[in-house]
């Protein structure tokens, strides 16, 4: 298995964690091309708020905008540490893991990494239902990371 083009999925306002940076080191050494891709999902609030300010396709593709614009400026930010690595972004509509995985077939990715660890989460082994779905039903393969957990034992 070739590890040539990473697909990342992140969710809005995902920062990039140690486990993924680790994996970034290793997709600039080899140089790999990688997408960062975004999905829109719920548009029943979008959908509330165009009853009294907009139309919810503008208000839609204010939306995109914005996370293609976020996805831009943290490209810019891991291209400045990560020089060898091909960025490129996506931002699409739809179920996560559906569109991941369309994503991933269209892009021909060897890898979908997925930074799997949320601070809701109390244990390494917890993971969010995208990342299940996924690992059930994408046929590329899964490189689910997840941040240590230490936990605090009480005297």
């Amino acid at each position: 298995m070739s590890f040539k083009h990473l697909l990342v999925p992140l969710a809005p306002e995902q920062k990039v964690t140690p486990s993924l940076n680790n994996i970034l080191k290793i997709a600039n050494e080899l140089e790999s091309k990688m997408t960062l891709l975004m999905v829109i999902e719920d548009m029943d609030e979008l959908k509330e708020i165009s009853r009294y300010s907009a139309r919810t396709l503008d208000i839609l593709d204010k939306v995109t905008k914005i996370y293609h614009s976020q996805l831009k400026t943290l490209v810019r930010e891991l291209k400045s540490r990560f020089k060898q690595i091909d960025f490129c972004v996506q931002v699409r509509i739809g179920i996560p893991f559906i569109e991941i995985i369309q994503c991933a077939r269209e892009q021909n990715s060897d890898y979908i990494v997925i930074d799997s660890h949320r601070n809701s989460k109390t244990h390494a082994c917890q993971r969010g239902s995208t990342t299940l779905h996924l690992m059930r039903k994408s046929e590329i393969p899964i490189w689910s990371t997840t941040q240590e957990i230490h936990s605090s034992k009480k005297s």
